[in-house]
Order: structure tokens, then C-alpha cells, then sequence
């Protein structure tokens, strides 16, 4: 059963800071050193001083205790009466201006399989730093945004009901400046009661935060083992999340692209790569001078056929690639579903990076790099930056909710949903009993 809570959340004071959206960030691992600098120079507050400081080594976590403890006693950051959050994501995607809406709550922690599935592998390292983060703050900072399926939408419109007529606060995404996040408080009972309810009975699946989720698992556990008095609802048990409908149209996944650093078959010429192709998939030459927005919108149009684009340094075309039969994956990849082994990216994996040009998916580390962007990507390899690149059309969310029930990961950067949730909207100072 999935339980939820409404919590006392931690808020920035804007009459302390001013503008929202000089203290938030995006989220810690999207974060480069460049970032780091700019928000640094943003604000005093800026919550990058909390989540990703700049001290050196294990200095790291106790200043980032003490910029929290420092901001809470000096009333920088406010603590809330027990409600849920609103949470409304205005961005363009294309030609449509969409809003994803979600809301913020605590939900009662549990292992996979118990209410809530996770979709992709998570790595060590980062679980690492975030749980001595976790240990030092004793906070969730970041969001570990859900998915559930409500067809009918009855709790956004719920939300809706709730958020009518009232000041949000907001912030602009600086990283994507045409997205706008919005966040009100819900402390209606009622309403609260009717959305707890609602959610009792629903699977979640986590989409973005899979790292954040399982930290606070270890960080959880650690807790029990030690006995930990845990005063106030903001218990070590629980932790913070961001709902959001699979089900609402407002809800977009971007395709991940990747980068080739280096060919395995540097002597590739143009014909032996179509020999190569042409095995497994149906070809269609795009001469690169003039067809790069046609060439992307065939791509985009075959999404249900499993079609990829591909790019390699020096060559003359663009290659529109569509697989012809599924069946060479059952093949590859026997020990895993039929659902998993149709995937694009497990396609573009185990087949063409694999197969055609010899870089096995257990060895793509520091051979692959991953971008969002298709013309970027393309622009790399003409550049010479890139030995080539593969584009590939979204996951679909029907795929990640099909893949999760089955128990299996998709590969790392099978999905991009956007826009990032920000960091720094709302914080759960976990075991205060402080007003």
C-alpha cells in the first residue's frame, strides 16, 4: 500500500532573498563546475552552497551543516505548517506550450516491489556522496519524482480546485529559461484526505531520483540500526517525492542521444558500413548538406518502428536506419522479456553499438557520451569533436511502466523527462520537532 503524508516543509523567505529563482538549482547530479560558479554568484543562499559546496573533501558536508543550521536560525529558510505542494511545470516541448502537474508529499519508505518499482540502474558512487550529505543535513534537498496512473485525473483536478485564485510561488528555470515552476500549498484537510485515499491503492514508478530514493533506504536503515530517536512527522522512515501522473498529456520524455568518442573500426568506409547495416536494418541515405530538418523529422515519424539516425565523422550522408526484424534481438539478448529486448536503446546497444561496431554494452563506460540535444549531437560530429552519433526517438511511458512490473532496469540514459525538477523549492528537515 502506498502511504503519504503532508509534512512541515522548509521554504526559502523571500523577504530574505528576494527572487526564487536566484537560490534554487537544478538537480546535483546535473550540475557541472561551471554551474557551481554561477550559482555562487547568484545569491548568498543559493542552495548549491548545500547540496554541492565547494569545500574540499569530507569539509564538504560539514559546511554544507552548517549553511542549513545557519539559515534556518536566521530565518532565511521558514518552516511550514503540515501540508502538500502543488507543483506545476509550464515548458514548451516543440510547438506546444504543455504544464506537467505534480505534488509534493512524504511517503512511507519501502524496498522495491512494495508499492513503488524503479526503471534504471543506479551507480555507487553517487549514492556514496549523497548519503555523508544526507548524514551530516539530516534533509531531503532534492525531489525523487514519481509517476502513478490516475486516468481520470481526479487529483489534478483536485489540485486544481485547491491552487484556484492563489499567489504561487515561482521560479524561472535558468538552465531551460522558457520553463516556469510554480508551487502553492495545499492545506486544505479535506482535500489532503481525498488525495491520500486516492494514491493507497497505486503502484509508483520512480522516473527521475532513483540514486536520492535508495539513499535514503541506507540512510533509513542506518537510522534503525542505531536506534535513532526520530522526533516529528518528518520521520528518517519517510521521504520526500514528486508525484506526477503518467496518465496527464503534460507529461513529455525526451530521447538521449549517443555520442561515439571513438570508432573501434577506424577504417570504416562508406560502403562497408552499409554492407554492415544493411544486415539488420532497412537504409535511407540523407545527403548531409541539405537534409538535416527532414532527415530528423523521418526520424521522429518512424517512432513505433524502431528507427534510429546515425551520423559517423567524414561521411557524405546522413543514415536513416529501421530495424527488420525484431526477432535478431530474441537472439542477442535471451535472458531478458521480449518487452526489454524491444526497446530502442537496448536495440541500439546490443545491435549497433555491438554488432556493427564493436562496442559491447559492458563496455560503453568512457567509449559513449550521451546528449540531449540531436542537432548539438550532429553538430559535434561535424565538428570533429565526435567520431559519430546515434539519435534515437523518446521511451515511451508506457514502456518504463511495462518494464518496471517486470522486475528489470533499462540501461543508464534510456529516459529524459522534462523539464528537471529544481532543487530548493521546498526542503524535509528530517527529526525536528522545532515549530
Amino acid at each position: 500500500m502506498v502511504e503519504i503524508y503532508p509534512f512541515r516543509g522548509v521554504r526559502y523567505n523571500l523577504e530574505k532573498v528576494g527572487d526564487l529563482s536566484s537560490v534554487v538549482t537544478q538537480p546535483y547530479d546535473k550540475i557541472t563546475p561551471e554551474m557551481q560558479e554561477g550559482y555562487y554568484k547568484r545569491s548568498p543562499y543559493n542552495i548549491v552552497r548545500v547540496i554541492l559546496n565547494k569545500e574540499p573533501g569530507e569539509r564538504r558536508y560539514t559546511q554544507a551543516k552548517e549553511y542549513l543550521e545557519r539559515w534556518l536560525a536566521e530565518r532565511v529558510l521558514i518552516r511550514d505548517q503540515p501540508a502538500i505542494y502543488a507543483y506545476y511545470q509550464e515548458y514548451q516541448a516543440g510547438e506546444e506550450r504543455l504544464t506537467r502537474k505534480g505534488f509534493i508529499a512524504l511517503f512511507k519508505l519501502s524496498e522495491y516491489g512494495d508499492g513503488i518499482l524503479p526503471h534504471e540502474r543506479t551507480l555507487s558512487k553517487p549514492k556514496e556522496d549523497w548519503l555523508k550529505l544526507m548524514r551530516a543535513i539530516r534533509a531531503n534537498l532534492g525531489q525523487v519524482f514519481v509517476l502513478y496512473s490516475d486516468p481520470e485525473l481526479r487529483i489534478n483536478q483536485i489540485l486544481d480546485q485547491q491552487i484556484s485564485g492563489q499567489e504561487p510561488l515561482e521560479a524561472v528555470d535558468e538552465f531551460d529559461p522558457g520553463t516556469v515552476h510554480r508551487l502553492w500549498l495545499v492545506q486544505d484537510q479535506r482535500a489532503i484526505e481525498e488525495i491520500v485515499k486516492l494514491m493507497q491503492n497505486k503502484t509508483l514508478f520512480i522516473a527521475d531520483g532513483h540514486h536520492r530514493y535508495e539513499t535514503a533506504l541506507a540512510y533509513r536503515d542506518e537510522q534503525r540500526a542505531q536506534n535513532a530517536p526520530c522526533p516529528g512527522p518528518e520521520s528518517y522512515e519517510k521521504v520526500m517525492l514528486t508525484f506526477v501522473n503518467m496518465d496527464d498529456r503534460g507529461l513529455t520524455i525526451f530521447p538521449t542521444h549517443r555520442l561515439i568518442h571513438e570508432l573501434e573500426l577506424p577504417e570504416l568506409t562508406p560502403e562497408g558500413l552499409e554492407q554492415r547495416l544493411r544486415e539488420h536494418f532497412e537504409l535511407e541515405r540523407f545527403p548531409l548538406a541539405a537534409a538535416e530538418e527532414e532527415f530528423l523529422r523521418a526520424l521522429r515519424a518512424r517512432a513505433d518502428e524502431h528507427a534510429f539516425g546515425l551520423y559517423l565523422r567524414g561521411f557524405e550522408n546522413l543514415y536513416l536506419l529501421t530495424l527488420k526484424d525484431e526477432a535478431v534481438m530474441d537472439e542477442l539478448v535471451p535472458d531478458r522479456s521480449p518487452e526489454w529486448r524491444r526497446l530502442d536503446v537496448t536495440i541500439c546497444h546490443w545491435l549497433i553499438l555491438g554488432k556493427v561496431f564493436g562496442i559491447a554494452p559492458d563496455q560503453v563506460e568512457g567509449k559513449i557520451g550521451y546528449e540531449r540535444s540531436a542537432q548539438a549531437a550532429l553538430e559535434a560530429v561535424r565538428r570533429g569533436e565526435e567520431a559519430g552519433v546515434i539519435l534515437l526517438n523518446p521511451t515511451k511511458v508506457e514502456e518504463v511502466r511495462r518494464i518496471a512490473r517486470h522486475g528489470e532496469r533499462m540501461p543508464q540514459k534510456s529516459t529524459d523527462f522534462h523539464p528537471k525538477m529544481l532543487t530548493g523549492l521546498v526542503l524535509n528537515r528530517l527529526c525536528s520537532a522545532e515549530g
